[in-house]
């Protein structure tokens, strides 16, 4: 239309000239318009409506020094103590319309705080007990008459009487009764040994007797079975969860008799029935007899020291060793004999079933790398009210969350990176929900994801934090706990400000005096299959008991005494250590989801390299030097590995901040390294996991955990098939941290060079 004022009737030759210089004008308009558009997005830096930074030019270089202040002064303990007490007013196993009911609450709270939440769901193979008909265990007099029988729960006052019945989950249902019983200590691969090598004591078709501690239920109950026990009682004694016959729950935190350890004992990690695949409605499902790894074959029950008493104490035979005997006031025999001919059995009232779990997610989208995630997550599911675990780390994700949530919500703060929050169902059952989710979102996960801080249980004692993680996260793990005030007053008075100084004072790292230890990632929570399967870095923060206590565990773990009281009026009477261990979370979720470059430290990796090869060397190294097996290459990785890192620090503090594209050039290089370390063949004896540095050992020890299997299984079944093994995982651990070099070399030089 607005042509319509030029004269049609001006000769052609003119029109065709006025023509061509209003097309003119119009090109310089159109070009300078885009160039002023240009110039404003790219140089000024605004936002584009879905939260993206328009160019290189938005990147300050720096993240806003306030936000870690307001994060840590607006975590209330107050908020926690509610959490902690709504969340344990009913029990919460998985599978279960408690469990519903908790995700949807959670999912509410999310997004009334501004998260993006939602709730993802897995039907799995679960194990439940039959409450109607408890598992016992029993001793009959020579005529079969009844003498004794185990409670059916513990006893505990002043709440519901109609929680779960204790029990072991995917062992099955069975009905044993025998006149011989055999005790095994704490039923590991050693104490089978010495019965049957030193004392000549067979556990075939007999009962077995055990405590807890050392090695975990399930392989207890594996080693019994396959030595042919028909059924399994683990007990709890008091030499591991009740020192010098303090006083008890509900005086203190220490196990009364009837106190019986719930769990799983499936050794795998996800659904049973879906390995190494998520268990959603395409996946194909073995049946439960073809499981691998296999369940359990043999019934089992799990008493307390009190009913153990009368289980012990009608044994006869030979006395145990000193490192044999427990805590309890009888005379440890290994039996199998009974006294007065007695007999013992065991009942069970197992039954598998496919239910569905659920995982909650709450999420805080990134401003700038809104395609970088750092995840925190705790798990849901408790045996019964779970006080400790998980719920008190639940009711610290909430409230760190809420804080999160409310600075974003009020545009105080827009975090460079997403962060995602996650609440796993069925973890207590075998790591089910978080493995499920890392096996259906692997390749998002491989790609995209910074970080997992796991916050399984905040405060199972109030001495001293205590962490596990990533070599990669030790350098923000120390920062972190460097600026949370200690909650400890005489702690406080004594000096210790931080609960650094604290950590520091009770696990100093005996290379490194400075700071303190921080141990590996295993298998014992929902960091495994990130890390492990995954390849992505974790970290594990929790407040802890005095290590110079000696004792196997927390005393009321698993147990029904964990409840809102043992929190609230034994361990953490103001809450305080549960906000400490929420603002050293919030403070390293805030470092790797804000800072610039990624916290990360190429050096600790190096040096953890260097202490796992010199542990390798000193405790093995003369057994593989005379089977010809030599670790130079290994030596000499690890030595060009140290070399490309000190090179790839030095790049990293001399970089251009406000260079986007450079900055996340050296972030990707940085979290490829962790999956640099991934064989994808996995371990041997253990596909499943793939990590050759941070994985756990079947047989322990602190160097690299498949050489470590590998050795131990050589030098028990000494045949050169064995040995062949050992030298194979030599060359793969050799290979990948070879590998794992030169992915911090400059991007353009990762290939090596060939002398001529």
């Amino acid at each position: 239309m607005g042509f319509q004022s030029f004269d049609m009737r001006e000769p052609m030759s003119s029109h065709k000239g006025r023509k061509l210089l209003i097309v003119g004008l119009v090109c310089s308009l159109v070009i300078g318009f885009t160039i002023g558009i240009l110039v404003g997005h790219f140089g000024i830096g605004k936002e584009s409506d879905d939260g993206l930074p328009s160019a290189p030019g938005a990147n300050t270089g720096e993240e806003n020094p306030l936000i870690s202040d307001l994060i840590m002064e607006g975590i209330n303990p107050n908020n926690i103590r509610d959490n902690l007490k709504k969340l344990t007013g009913d029990v919460h196993v998985a599978g279960t319309p408690a469990d519903r009911q908790q995700a949807e609450e959670l999912r509410l709270f999310w997004e009334g705080h501004g998260l993006k939440a939602n709730i993802s769901s897995y039907n799995v193979l679960l194990s439940y007990s039959d409450d109607n008909d408890p598992n016992k265990a029993y001793i009959y007099s020579n005529d079969s008459a009844q003498e004794f029988e185990t409670p059916d729960r513990e006893n505990l006052t002043g709440v519901n009487d109609t929680f779960p019945t204790p029990y072991l989950a995917y062992t099955p249902a069975g009905n044993i009764n025998v006149t011989e019983m055999v005790y095994a200590n704490y039923g590991r691969l050693e104490d089978f040994r010495d019965l049957s090598a030193i004392h000549n004591i067979s556990v075939s078709g007999r009962l077995v007797i055990a405590r807890f501690g050392q090695i975990s239920r399930g392989e207890k109950i594996r080693l019994a079975e396959e030595r042919g026990a028909l059924g399994v009682i683990l007990y709890l004694d008091p030499a591991d969860y009740n020192l010098n016959n303090s006083k008890v729950y509900p005086d203190d935190w220490w196990l009364p008799p009837t106190g019986a350890q719930r769990g799983s004992t499936f050794a795998g990690d996800g659904d049973p029935l879906t390995p190494g695949y998520p268990a959603i409605d395409s996946a194909y499902r073995y049946s439960e007899n073809t499981t691998q790894p296999p369940l359990p074959g043999i019934p089992a029950v799990t008493i307390g020291y009190g009913p153990a008493k009368e289980f012990l104490k009608i044994m006869q035979g030979e006395n145990v060793p000193d490192d044999w005997i427990g805590g309890i006031a009888v005379n440890y025999t290994f039996g199998p004999g009974l006294l007065d001919n007695k007999k013992v059995g065991l009942r069970t009232s197992n039954r598998n079933e496919n239910r569905t779990t659920y995982n909650v997610f709450g999420i805080i989208k990134g401003s700038i790398e809104p395609d970088r995630y750092v995840l925190l997550g705790n798990h849901r599911d408790s045996w019964v009210y779970g006080a400790i675990d998980p719920t008190g780390g639940t009711a610290v994700m909430m409230e760190l969350s809420r804080v999160m949530g409310d600075l974003f919500k009020s545009g105080q703060w827009k975090p460079r990176r997403t962060i995602i929050f996650c609440s796993w169902g069925a973890e207590e059952f075998g790591l089910i929900g978080s493995t499920e989710w890392v096996e259906e979102y692997i390749k998002n996960l491989g790609n995209r994801a910074v970080a997992y801080i796991n916050l399984d249980i905040a405060v199972m004692g109030n001495h001293t934090l205590r962490g596990l993680g990533s070599p990669l996260l030790y350098t923000a793990m120390y920062d972190a706990a460097r600026k949370v005030d200690n909650p400890d007053e005489d702690e406080r008075n004594a000096g210790n400000h931080t609960v650094f100084h604290t950590w520091l004072e009770n696990h100093r790292d005996p290379k490194k005096t400075d700071v303190p230890t921080i141990g590996p990632i295993g298998l014992g929570s929902d960091y495994a299959s990130f890390q492990m399967r995954a390849g992505i870095p974790c970290a594990d923060f929790r407040y802890n008991y005095d290590p110079k206590l000696g004792i196997a565990f927390y005393p009321l773990y698993h147990t029904a005494f964990e409840t809102f009281h043992l929190l609230d009026s034994i361990m953490d009477r103001n809450f305080e250590f549960h906000s400490a261990v929420g603002k050293v979370c919030g403070e390293i979720l805030r470092s790797l989801s804000d800072s610039v470059i990624l916290p990360f430290n190429m050096s600790d990796y190096a040096d953890k390299l260097t202490d796992m090869y010199d542990s390798l060397n000193t405790t093995h190294g003369d057994t593989l030097r005379q089977r010809d097996i030599r670790l130079d290459y290994l030596d000499e990785a690890i030595s060009q590995f140290s070399t490309e890192a000190i090179a790839f620090n030095t790049k990293v503090g001399n970089i251009d901040k406000t260079n986007l594209v450079e900055t996340r050039m050296v972030n990707d290089q940085m979290m490829q390294i962790e999956r640099s370390f991934l064989d994808p063949s996995g371990l041997p004896g253990q596909p499943m996991y793939r990590h050759v540095i941070q994985t756990s050992s079947v047989f322990s020890g602190d160097s690299f955990p498949g050489l470590v299997d590998t050795i131990a299984n050589a030098e028990t079944d000494d045949t050169e098939d064995r040995w062949e093994v050992v030298k194979q995982h030599l060359s793969v651990v050799t290979f990948t941290i070879q590998s794992a070099a030169s992915t911090l070399r400059d991007v353009t030089d990762f290939i090596s060079a060939v002398e001529t």
